[in-house]
């Protein structure tokens, strides 16, 4: 099955930033509220309890990237998980 993107947005940001937003996320998946991320769309997320938690580090000429992905069955998610407005 072919991936479709629904989201994606980058800016540059510093560490302490970095931290922050990811904090966020973090406090949205303790208290099982969904994420929601906001451009010139917004798109809102609910990840099931048991999810596939992925991480990456590549490096590409003189660029390291770090990527996170968390991944897990629409079908067989807690509720209704993807919104986007």
């Amino acid at each position: 099955m072919t991936e479709k993107t629904l989201f994606k947005f980058e800016e540059k940001m510093t560490k302490s930033e970095i931290a922050e937003h990811l904090d966020q996320i973090s406090e949205k998946l303790k208290s099982r509220e969904p994420i929601t991320f906001n451009s010139d769309k917004s798109i809102e997320l609910n990840p099931s309890e048991t999810s596939e938690f992925e991480r990456k580090v590549a490096e590409e000429g003189s660029e390291t990237s770090l990527e996170l992905e968390i991944e897990w069955d629409k079908n067989k998610s807690d509720s209704s998980d993807l919104n986007i407005s």
